[in-house]
């Protein structure tokens, strides 16, 4: 056993004379930079665990030739340990190192789904805002307006007597002077009664309609499809 030099200056001097820096060591071994640095100064103590700082010492000293398991028995005094049933070699200290990265990567992706739903939510919300503030259509004016769409038009050069029915309903009655020019909107067929034919033109629709000849004494009568 060397008892000239302590275990971090061996492991110092056998880096030095491979000519690699820590870092290097570091990333060929994926051993933590610091632990490498706190076993070169003798300051295994310095490291969180025990089982981090006897795998540290294990894989380093295998990296650079040394007697591992001397090594280890050495720093024993140093930073007791119970022993392991087997040793932290470099690939389970990797595994450690990929099963620590895949928590982080968890935990980042399921961050990102949660704030992916509260920007839907919050998306949603403001869309039902801004539906719920618009002015409301009034459907049921619409749809009596489209239904009114037979357009009649009368015009008077003489005093004429009209009754207007549609739908069971009387939708105009009384005396239209001359000169009139009278628009009615209906939704359905209807019926026109006439006290003075001669002094009347209908216009349904667009068009000059046939009017029946004036029986003297009789009121005339159209019916409008």
């Amino acid at each position: 056993m060397n008892t000239e030099k302590t275990i971090g200056q061996r492991f110092k001097e056998a880096r030095e004379k491979k000519g690699i820096s820590v870092e290097e060591v570091s990333k060929k071994t994926l051993i933590n930079r610091d632990y490498l640095i706190a076993i070169e100064e003798d300051r295994i103590c310095d490291i969180p665990a025990p089982v981090f700082a006897i795998g540290s010492i294990r894989n380093y000293a295998k990296f650079l030739n040394l007697d591992a398991e001397q090594l280890v028995e050495e720093s024993k005094h140093i930073y007791p340990v119970k022993p392991l049933d087997k040793p932290l070699d470099l690939q389970q200290t990797k595994i450690l190192s990929l099963r620590k990265k895949s928590e982080k990567e968890k935990y980042l992706y399921y961050a990102i789904l949660t704030a992916i739903f509260i920007l839907l939510v919050f998306a949603g919300f403001v869309t039902f805002k801004i539906i719920s503030a618009a002015p409301k259509k009034n459907y049921k004016t619409e749809s009596a307006e489209r239904r009114a769409k037979n357009i009649l038009v009368l015009k008077t050069t003489q005093d004429v007597w009209v009754k207007i029915r549609s739908d069971n309903k009387t939708i105009f009655e009384g005396v239209l002077p001359p000169n009139t020019n009278k628009r009615f909107e209906l939704e359905n067929k209807a019926s026109i009664r006439i006290g003075n034919i001669p002094g009347i033109r209908i216009i349904y629709n667009g068009h000059l309609m046939e009017v029946p000849k004036q029986i003297p004494g009789r009121v005339g009568e159209i019916t409008l499809k």
